[in-house]
This record gives structure tokens, C-alpha cells and sequence, in this order.
């Protein structure tokens, strides 16, 4: 009976979690993912989120210490690497210098033409398709790349024996077909699906999964909605015990 309870409490709090990072997932992926990351580790603390700034500040709970990391400014790598060290009671690298580095460089007008970085991100480049191709590698096989999809982010790390990673493509199926495609792969793989949530918005269907697998242990959750006319989907993973 204990360790049946024990099962249950840490399935509802990783499930928990994962909602609680779906959502996340769909405004800062980054800030979600060390989010994640850092609630998963004995050690640290959450004190708050600035999800606009793309800010979390996290404590030691050994050390007492307290910091402010910029999400803006640290890459998937820099990112685990920055918690192992606060989690260890080193100071984790700055990272408000690159802040103020950036804001000279917006104010004059003549930088200010946003529309040269904007084309980069709609038309992905064969460098970075390789490189998300890589990343997606790393996923659970029953997470596989979405058929005719255009994938937008991938980003898998591992913290405190833990890996945590993020999907996020566009597709023209709707909602139910990508949340179909899943279901059946996931469940082919051994996966149990929690829960299942058909609804909708002011841009048309939304669906979202849950899905967890005992051993490994692999949570597993997807939200899909329209955007702009086309599907946006974000499958979010985490393995417990690193790989």
C-alpha cells in the first residue's frame, strides 16, 4: 500500500508539473524548461518567474543564496550548466552584461528593422534543420518528428539525472489528427494516456494529452491549437533518471 501511494503521488505531481510546463512551453520555452528542471532538483527553490522577461529567480535552499538568471541570455547548453553549478553553491555564469550589450544596439533607428531576423525564423536554414534534426534523436521513440510538419524549437537537457525536452512544430492537420498521431504511437510504445482534452478557443479546436510511462519513467504531454491558421503543437517530455 506504500508504495503503491508513493506511485500515485508522484505520478499526479509529475503529471502536474508537465500541464503546469505545457502552458509555460507555449510562451517561453526556455524559462519553462529551466523551470521544470529546477523543480525537479532537491536543492533549489523557485522564488518567482517573470514569464514577459523571460527572468527566474531560484534559491539554494543549503546555501540561502539567491540569484536571477535571464533566460534570454543563456542557450539550452549554458542553461544546465548554469543550474548544476547554483545547485552546487557556485555562482552560475552572468548573464546581465549581454542584456545591456543588446539595447545599445536597438535604440539607434537604423537597427531597428526587425524584418531581417523574422525572415531567418520563417525560412529555416539546412544548418539549423540538421541541428533540430539532431536534437529530435534524442527523443523518445515514441516521439517522432510530425510528417509535412515545419518544426519551430526542439531542446532537450538533462539536469540532476533528469532530461527534460521540448517539441514545437506548425502543421496544416488540425488539432485532433496531430493529437491522434501521438496517441496511437504513444500507446503503442507502452505509454498510459492520462487525459485527453478536446475544446476549443477563439481560433478554432484545441486538443491536449497526457500520456506517462512506468519504466522508464517518461512523462509526456501535448497541446495543440490554431494558429494563423495552422496547427502549433507542443510535446513536451520528461525522463526521470537521465537517459
Amino acid at each position: 500500500m506504500l508504495i503503491g501511494g508513493c506511485v500515485a503521488t508522484c505520478t499526479y505531481v509529475v503529471s502536474k508539473r508537465a500541464k503546469q510546463y505545457t502552458l509555460e512551453a507555449r510562451k517561453n520555452p526556455q524559462l519553462a524548461a529551466i523551470s521544470l528542471a529546477a523543480s525537479l532538483h532537491p536543492n533549489l527553490q523557485i522564488v518567482s518567474k517573470d514569464e514577459a522577461a523571460g527572468k527566474i529567480t531560484l534559491r539554494n535552499k543549503k546555501t540561502g543564496e539567491v540569484v536571477t538568471l535571464d533566460t534570454n541570455d543563456l542557450s539550452s547548453g549554458n542553461m544546465s550548466k548554469a543550474l548544476d553549478r547554483f545547485a552546487k553553491g557556485m555562482t552560475p555564469p552572468a548573464n546581465s552584461a549581454p542584456t545591456e550589450a543588446r539595447e545599445p544596439e536597438s535604440a539607434p533607428s537604423a537597427a531597428e528593422p526587425a524584418a531581417e531576423t523574422k525572415p531567418e525564423e520563417a525560412a529555416i536554414s539546412p544548418a539549423r534543420a540538421a541541428a533540430q534534426a539532431a536534437v529530435m534523436k534524442k527523443f523518445p521513440d515514441a516521439i517522432p518528428a510530425y510528417g509535412g510538419a515545419k518544426t519551430l524549437d526542439t531542446t532537450v537537457n538533462t539536469f540532476a539525472g533528469n532530461t527534460v525536452g521540448s517539441y514545437t512544430f506548425a502543421t496544416s492537420d488540425p488539432p485532433e489528427t496531430v493529437a491522434d498521431f501521438y496517441e496511437k504511437s504513444l500507446t503503442g510504445a507502452g505509454f498510459t494516456i492520462l487525459t485527453r482534452q478536446n475544446g476549443s478557443n477563439d481560433n478554432g479546436p484545441t486538443t491536449a494529452i497526457i500520456a506517462q510511462h512506468a519504466d522508464p519513467q517518461i512523462t509526456v504531454s501535448l497541446q495543440a491549437e490554431v494558429n494563423n491558421g495552422q496547427s502549433r503543437v507542443v510535446i513536451n517530455f520528461t525522463r526521470m533518471g537521465g537517459q
